[in-house]
Order: C-alpha cells, then sequence, then structure tokens
C-alpha cells in the first residue's frame, strides 16, 4: 500500500515535470518561429565583405543580401540574431530529449 503512494506520487511529479518541459518547448518554438530561418555567410566581392542569408524553400537554395560587414551596426545585430537562433535550436533539442526520457519513465 505504501510502496502504492510513493510510486504514485513519483508518477505524478514526473507527469507535471513533463508538463512544465512541454509548455516551455511551445514557448520556445514560438520564438523560435519567429527569429528568420537561414544561415548567415560572408561573401568577399572585389574588396568588400558582405553578409547575406542563406536558406532552403521549395527544395531550392536562396541568398538574401543583408548589409556590408562595415556596417557594423547591422552586421553585429544580425550576427546577435544567428548566435540566438542558434542557442533556441539547442535549448529546443534540449527539452525534446528530456520530455522523451520522461514519457518513457512513465509508460
Amino acid at each position: 500500500m505504501y510502496i502504492c503512494r510513493v510510486m504514485n506520487l513519483v508518477n505524478d511529479i514526473i507527469q507535471e515535470e513533463k508538463e512544465r518541459l512541454e509548455k516551455l518547448l511551445r514557448v520556445k518554438e514560438s520564438s523560435f518561429s519567429k527569429i528568420p530561418k537561414g544561415a548567415l555567410r560572408q561573401r568577399k566581392i572585389k574588396n568588400n565583405v558582405f553578409l547575406y542569408r542563406v536558406f532552403r524553400e521549395g527544395g531550392k537554395v536562396h541568398s538574401e543580401y543583408l548589409c556590408s560587414v562595415n556596417d557594423i551596426k547591422k552586421s553585429s545585430a544580425y550576427l546577435e540574431e544567428e548566435k540566438k537562433r542558434i542557442a533556441l535550436k539547442a535549448e529546443i533539442r534540449e527539452l525534446k530529449l528530456e520530455i522523451e526520457k520522461l514519457r518513457r519513465k512513465l509508460d
């Protein structure tokens, strides 16, 4: 009897943690979807270096011009956005792994 209560309590805690992580995952995925997709690439044309966003759409690779690297204010903003996108992607991956672990423990 005592063991059953303890097991139910543990299962309830695991279920609550799983639900908390799923809510957090939805928030992270929502903020990730607001960041433009694609990777930043630098291209040197003659003596100038330009920043482009490269992404796939409909099976084709597209390059979108962003700014010159010499424009420090704009280029640093794009680089910070890229760092944020990479960090969010890693956090989402970790959350999905944790949720899957909790699912297995509940089954």
